[in-house]
């Protein structure tokens, strides 16, 4: 068991740091650019979402669990039944925990290549692209 855990982990790690590929953001074009920051923007969005939703379902639902411990039984139902009850209430907080937990590095990964992203932007408007100054010139000889 424990050899076929190691043996995921490790398969896991390789394929994940493969997957992880940079994209140097200097070789972009400008549609190229805006293109990656909607990307970044959705990431940002989905990383905020299920951080908020996982925190949320956390405390409501291990906030009842305790809450049904330190009653130590709810009136009118057997051992069994509001044990069982606080198991799903446990239960139900810790696949919000997770969500949280899975939130949180999408969140943080978005707003970087955001920030990442409006630099490189910043950089493209001030380059000027084959610009031209058209005007009248005065040339006075003494």
């Amino acid at each position: 068991m424990k050899k076929a855990i190691i043996l995921f982990l490790a398969f896991g790690i390789a394929l994940n740091l493969i997957a992880q590929k940079r994209i140097n953001l200097d070789t972009l074009n400008i549609d190229q650019l805006n293109l990656s920051m909607g990307k970044a923007e959705k990431l940002k969005n989905t990383g905020l979402t299920l951080t908020l939703a996982g925190l949320s379902v956390f405390v409501i639902f291990e906030g009842l669990a305790l809450n049904m411990i330190l009653n130590h039984a709810l009136p009118g139902y057997e051992r069994s039944e509001w044990e069982a009850r606080i198991n799903t209430c446990a239960g139900i907080g810790l696949i919000g925990l997770t969500s949280m937990v899975a939130g949180a590095p999408l969140w943080i990964i978005g707003n970087r290549r955001i920030s990442d992203i409006d630099i490189v932007l910043k950089k493209h408007a001030l380059k000027p692209n084959n610009s031209m100054m058209v005007g009248l010139s005065f040339r006075i000889r003494f």
